[in-house]
């Protein structure tokens, strides 16, 4: 006698239950790994690697080479993401500027296009040629050593006729303009060297030399000016004072006895020192660059001086000043004096308020 067809038992549901919730889970799992691989690597670091693809290199190879500059995490996932997204075969050779802070999608675009990228890099008023060569080499944009003897090498010289009657190894110090630049990715020290040098020509053009004419001083004079001027002072309002500070001091024949040039002297032999450090021991370095040993104005420029000291080196105030100092208030303002005795009065405040401070 027929029973009729037999019911699936519960034990058998059940198990059709978990694969579907398994194969729900695994592919859910999928979907959200794919979601994330897209992701940048460090999304904060701000920092760009130049990345060279060869000609002829496969999306793996490719991803191998981004895995290993640390541009991405695990090559395999560039190379899912690539194939999922239809770039696998879209990558081109060339040289890149490329950031661990990108997401996949903005890397696939870039490598893909062909064209080469750019990065933003700033000269920050003062910086001196070797913080300029130490910011490149951090942003892996050059080799350090490799910028410093494009720097020390004197082959700019007769492109740039304000460069024309300098001498020595640091004859750019200065004409690195300040300013954020658009650097393509791939360039090399020379070209990078040859923006900074044009902008300075902008900078300083026809009206501004014939302000230094104006001034009896030539354009570099006038460049060694502004640089001091941009290390003694760090407000726009008193950088006119300052300037007729040094104008005064060179029109009496006295010592200028700037600290900031007893700093770049003994930055030049790898020491750096705050103004306040200095002590009347490294106030005798023996260095052209030292006005506390030597007369007149150091050998060159000492920083890379921003619009603002340039100007106020071609227009300076006109004042009985000779003397100047921090203000006790450290904000970064200035007290002029005429005679000595207020000036070493000024200064006792400004010592007595940086060690309150501290």
């Amino acid at each position: 006698m027929s029973s009729g067809p037999r019911k699936k038992s519960g034990a058998g549901k059940y198990v059709l239950l978990i694969i579907l919730l398994l194969l729900v889970f695994a592919c859910t799992s999928a979907a959200m790994y794919i979601q994330n691989i897209g992701y940048a690597f460090k999304p904060n670091d701000g920092s760009y690697t130049q990345v060279k693809i060869p000609k002829g290199t496969t999306a793996a190879g490719v991803a191998g080479i981004l895995e290993e500059k640390g541009i991405i995490r695990r090559s395999m996932e560039f190379s899912i993401y690539s194939r999922l997204h239809g770039y696998s075969s879209k990558y081109q050779a060339g040289t890149y500027a490329l950031s661990p802070s990108m997401d996949m999608q903005k890397l696939s675009g870039i490598l893909a296009s062909g064209k080469v990228n750019s990065v933003r890099f700033q000269v920050t008023e003062g910086d001196t040629e070797y913080d300029i060569a130490d910011k490149l080499a951090e942003e892996n944009l050059v080799k350090r050593k490799k910028f410093v003897k494009a720097l020390e090498s004197g082959k700019f010289k007769g492109a740039y006729p304000f460069l024309a009657k300098i001498k020595g190894k640091h004859m750019l110090e200065g004409y690195l303009a300040a300013k954020t630049y658009q650097i393509p990715a791939g360039s090399d020290p020379d070209e990078i060297i040859r923006l900074m040098l044009d902008q300075h020509g902008n900078v300083f053009g026809p009206e501004e030399k014939a302000l230094a004419f104006r001034n009896k001083r030539s354009q570099h004079e006038i460049m060694i000016i502004a640089s001091i001027i941009e290390k003694e002072c760090g407000n726009n309002a008193d950088r006119r004072k300052v300037a007729s500070v040094i104008y005064n001091r060179l029109k009496k024949k006295m010592h200028l006895q700037m600290d900031s040039t007893v700093q770049y002297a003994l930055s030049l032999n790898g020491e750096r020192k705050e103004a306040y450090a200095i002590t009347n021991n490294d106030t005798r370095i023996d260095s052209p660059y030292n006005t506390y040993r030597y007369k007149g104005l150091p050998a060159g420029p000492i920083c890379s001086p921003g619009p603002e000291s340039i100007k106020a080196a071609l227009r300076p105030a006109k004042t009985g000043y000779l003397y100047f100092v921090n203000s006790e208030k450290l904000d970064g303002s200035m007290n002029f004096s005429k005679k000595y005795s207020k000036f070493m009065k000024d200064k006792e405040a400004y010592y007595n308020a940086v060690q309150n401070q501290q």
